[in-house]
């Protein structure tokens, strides 16, 4: 056998050891599991990066549309930031029809008659949980189980069926009715004539299980809500009937003399939505705080345990280019940001327009004034690289140090004093316009509306794929360190376009504007609204100091923000103003004024 010379093995060796240390990645896994008496399920599985034995796991039961994969990708980067093995079973519609085959169980067959048990869908989880202990090496002897929408339907009534399972945790989340626990209601909405009784009901009472139920999960006509008179009589939407069956149960535990291990969880600004209930869901299978101590990621500041409460004044400015626009120096703005003095400033339009700038075509190409602006404040400053639908020339000006960015650049670390905080900045198109479109005035080649529906529909299609951007970059920071959202949405709000301006003449018709409202939903407080909740005594019009109000070819509107982060954050909205060039218009007046915009101001206090 001929001998390798020193340069083959070293080079050998070389690929080898390149092979080897490639940063590791969170195992996306898929097996098939037939060890059970019923149909071969495949499974999803996300097991993170160096995960030990003795880590949770947990199932995540999918929706109705049986879409296993997509519910365990929207659950993988809350399995690497939690630390636990993520199981997604998936029980497809032709081995578990319908309702009765995935929802309640498959406890009974087409003709209504009991199956066995062990060919129960709920009879799959105990064995499966087996196979992943052994597949993985896991060594715990418990599971939790979450479930949503359809998903919840089968989660409440597996621990109904199998109230002896190895559960510690299990998660309801926002179920369109109930198996209410009564004795006296037929199947499926209550236990008579079912395969279970009291003995069950007993049982089931006394697990640990969370009814996670979204505030504004609130929708009477929802499209999967049921409406039948025994679902009608638990409540009119899942919000209500989460809050009754819950009652029902604490009543029932008391009833039966057992001890009621049950706690019921609501989320502000959640409608039914799995992505705004999942991190709520996981901080409580798998809290952060409880995982094993970790080195921290290169370039993410940590945060101090002990801090102090910290206040913090946070702006948002679109700059139409600081001057250039027009021919001027960034002088007027450096002294409008001086005035201001925030300590963090989210800016749009950094840089100049192009002469060829027009309704539908206009890229940030123009010359920078972020670096300069923020050296004549004496600021750290980031400005993103990124072309995408959330990023008009943005750039973040901070007092304290910038620190890591989030994947689509449009958030930012922040280390104040030793606490982290996040910046998120976004400018979002112009175009189409919608009160333009509904007020019959020319803007490019965008047609006319005539209606509320018509104008949700076309802001929605102009804005969400840069919503998407900006709500998959929160997704990627924990969910409760402080958090603010400013920019240039371009749409107004739909606490703005109410009956109440309408009224008063301020706006053409009530407009439930979609895209503050989506921000909402994601924990975040619109600061303005919350400190001056009277959208007609205190409009705090944004667009535009260059026209007149009663311009016939513009209509003046709020459509700049700052949001702050308060789910799960100790935030408190000290004030809220406007920066502009009168004070009719604006609480903090300076002139010149160098924008088309105004600018929104805003002070929150910090604490532990």
């Amino acid at each position: 056998m001929p001998m390798l010379n020193k340069p083959t093995v070293t080079l050998l060796v070389i690929l080898l050891l390149g092979w080897w240390i490639q940063p590791l990645q969170a195992a996306k896994i898929q097996f098939r599991f037939d060890n059970w008496a019923g149909p071969e399920l495949t499974v999803f599985v996300t097991r993170p990066v160096g995960l030990a034995a003795d880590r949770p796991v947990v199932f995540v039961m999918h929706g109705v549309k049986r879409n296993a994969g997509d519910y365990r990708d929207q659950w993988h980067e809350l399995a690497i930031e939690h630390d636990f093995l993520l199981v997604v079973p998936e029980f497809t519609d032709a081995d578990f029809p319908g309702a009765e085959g995935y929802n309640f169980g498959n406890v009974f067959d087409p003709n209504g008659a009991a199956q066995p048990q062990d060919r129960w869908a709920y009879s799959a989880i105990e064995p499966l949980f087996d196979e992943v202990r052994r597949r993985f090496e896991m060594s715990g002897d418990t599971y939790s189980i979450y479930g949503h929408s359809a998903g919840a339907q089968f989660v409440h009534r597996f621990i109904s069926h199998e109230p002896q399972a190895r559960i510690s945790q299990a998660v309801i989340a926002n179920a369109g009715w109930y198996m209410m626990p009564d004795l006296d209601i037929d199947f499926p909405y209550g236990f008579r004539h079912s395969v279970v009784g009291a003995r069950q009901l007993e049982l089931a009472l006394q697990l640990p299980v969370t009814i996670l139920l979204g505030e504004e999960d609130t929708d009477p006509e929802h499209s999967s809500l049921r409406r039948t008179p025994e679902a009608l009589a638990q409540g009119t939407h899942r919000f209500a009937r989460g809050q009754q069956y819950f009652e029902s149960s604490r009543q029932a535990a008391e009833t039966l003399g057992v001890p009621f291990r049950w706690q019921l969880v609501t989320v502000p600004g959640a409608d039914h939505d799995n992505t705004l209930m999942a991190p709520i869901a996981s901080e409580l299978i798998a809290p952060l705080d409880e995982r094993p101590p970790k080195a921290p990621l290169a370039g993410v500041i940590t945060k101090r345990q002990d801090r102090d409460p910290i206040f913090l004044k946070v702006m948002s400015f679109n700059a139409w280019g600081a001057g250039l626009n027009e021919g001027k120096s960034i002088d007027e703005t450096v002294a409008v940001l001086r005035a201001a003095d925030a300590d963090i400033i989210g800016m749009q339009e950094v840089r100049a327009e192009v002469e060829e700038c027009t309704a539908e075509d206009c890229d940030a190409r123009g010359v920078s004034v972020a670096s300069s602006l923020a050296s004549a404040l004496g600021y750290h400053y980031f400005e993103s690289s990124k072309t995408n639908d959330a990023n008009w020339s943005n750039a973040i000006l901070s007092r304290y140090p910038i620190g890591a960015t989030t994947p689509n650049e449009l958030g930012v670390a922040i280390d104040v004093d030793g606490t982290t905080v996040y910046a998120f900045n976004v400018h979002l198109t112009d175009y189409p316009y919608q009160p333009y479109q509904l007020l019959g005035i020319e803007y490019g080649d965008a047609p006319m509306l005539q209606t509320e529906r018509q104008a949700i529909a076309a802001a929605r299609q102009a804005r969400k794929p840069g919503l998407d951007l900006l709500f998959e970059d929160i997704r990627s920071i924990p969910y409760n360190v402080p958090a603010f959202v400013t920019g240039d949405f371009n749409e107004p709000s739909h606490r703005d376009w109410t009956a109440k301006a309408v009224a008063a003449g301020q706006q053409p018709l009530v407009v439930e504007f979609p895209s503050v409202y989506a921000v909402e939903k994601r924990g975040f407080t619109d600061a303005v609204r919350r400190f001056y909740p009277d959208e007609v005594e205190f409009p705090a019009f944004t667009w535009t100091p260059t026209t007149s109000p009663g311009d016939p070819q513009d209509h003046h509107d709020r459509i700049d923000y700052v949001f702050v982060r308060t789910r799960f954050v100790n935030a408190t909205i000290e004030n809220a103003s406007i920066v502009g060039e009168k004070s009719s218009t604006a609480d903090l007046v300076v002139t010149p004024w160098p924008s088309d915009h105004r600018a929104v101001l805003v002070e929150v206090l910090l604490e532990p």
